[in-house]
């Protein structure tokens, strides 16, 4: 079993999020959160808001496994579905933001790489 972050309880809220929210596997959300722990609690020390979290968490490690940079920010290997895992994310991003939200246009062009073209 994975270990949680202790006395960071927004990633609870993260993995429940995305259970209930993308379908996600508990154990799967849980794995990737730990995997890239860095990126996560930078996020949230900066928004201090467990959506906004996800959101821009999710972002930036969709875009450094399309710059494949992606081993400069994994601090583990206990997700091997991680990108999939990175889009759903940012598939989930896309209908909690606004038209506004400074992400918007990029979320939706990084996931354009990852639906099938008519």
């Amino acid at each position: 079993m994975f270990g949680l972050f202790g006395k960071d309880d927004y990633s609870k809220e993260c993995i429940k999020i995305l259970n209930k929210e993308t379908g996600l596997d508990s154990l799967i959300a849980q794995a990737f959160i730990e995997d890239f722990k860095n990126v996560f609690d930078e996020e949230y020390e900066n928004t201090k808001d467990v959506n906004e979290t996800l959101v821009f968490a999710g972002n930036k490690i969709l875009n450094a496994f399309l710059d494949e940079t992606i081993s400069e920010i994994r601090i583990s290997n206990k997700c091997r579905i991680f990108d999939k895992v990175a889009v759903k994310i940012n598939q989930w991003a896309l209908e909690k933001i606004d038209e506004s939200h400074p992400l918007k246009n990029l979320i939706e062009k990084n996931i354009e790489k990852f639906t099938p073209q008519k």
